[in-house]
Parts: structure tokens; sequence; C-alpha cells
């Protein structure tokens, strides 16, 4: 009987934590669709990727060695609509230069599911600079989405606190 109890306990618990985690996913997603720097490009890479992997709250922090992480939720396009969410962990960690603190919401949308697949089997890693969208482009979000789709299969916005710099 408690090993029962225990099991229904940790259940419960896990389901909080994703609910949670659903929760500041979503609430990420509607501040990245309200703010005028980024609402262009999002709705531009939503519109043409086939999956989102929302991580509210990722954290990275880095002098000479670096790390960074965070829980998220992946959303993929199924039909018309969206797919039950499904959650994992993000992980990372580099030695090199670099130096700083950043905290906030991390946004990828994912051109294809070839790329979703290399994504969460871990063969794909993206570099700090790569296609990561922040602010207006004067009203090139299309092109600059895109572009960022063909060269890496991610556009990657991260809305957050803080300042990091690598090279």
């Amino acid at each position: 009987m408690a090993v029962s109890a225990a099991g229904a306990q940790a259940q419960t618990a896990a389901q909080s934590e994703a609910k949670a985690v659903l929760l500041q996913a979503d609430a990420a997603l509607q501040k990245y669709r309200a703010d005028p720097k980024y609402a262009a490009n999002v709705a531009a890479a939503l519109r043409i990727g086939s999956a989102v992997l929302v991580v509210p709250g990722y954290v990275r922090a880095g002098l000479g060695i670096g790390g960074a992480g965070g829980t998220g939720v992946l959303l993929q396009k199924e039909g018309s609509g969206w797919a039950a969410p499904s959650f994992y962990d993000i992980h990372a960690a580099n030695i090199g230069p670099q130096i700083g603190y950043q905290k906030g919401d991390l946004l990828l949308v994912i051109a294809n599911s070839d790329t979703v697949r290399a994504l969460l089997s871990g063969e794909f890693t993206l570099s700090a600079d790569a296609a990561v969208q922040a602010g207006d482009d004067g009203g090139a979000s299309g092109a600059s989405t895109t572009t960022a789709f063909r060269d890496t299969g991610v556009v990657a916005f991260l809305r957050g606190e803080g300042a990091y710099a690598e090279d």
C-alpha cells in the first residue's frame, strides 16, 4: 500500500510540474507574440516551421567554461493543428572564450521533421550565433526566417535579461 501511495504522489507531482512548464511555455510564447520586437519574425517562423520548442526560464552562463539549460515543451504540427506536447530537458556545455549570464525564454522554431529528429536524437547542435533573431528587421521577417531555415533548419529567439558573449 505504501508503494502505491508513493507512486501516485510521484505521478501527481510529475503532472503538476508538467502543467507548470506548459503554462510557463504558453506565457512565454504569448509574450513573443505581443512584443513588437519579435511578433512579425515569430509569426513568420511559426507559419513556415513544422515544430516549436519553447523553453521558459532558459539559463546560460559562462566564464571560460559555460553551460546552458532548461525544461521545454515541444509541439509538432499535425495536419491542420498541433500534436500533444512533449517535454524535454535541454542542456549544453562548452569550453572557450565566453563570459556572462543570461536568463530568458528560448523559442526554437524547427523547419521540418528531419530537423526535429536530429534535434531530439542529439545529432543537432545550434551555435550561439546561428540564426538567433532579435528585434525588428524592418519588415523582412519572411526573408530572414526562410534564410535561417535554409542555413540551419532552426530559427532561434531568445528574450531575456543579462548579457552573454562568446567567440
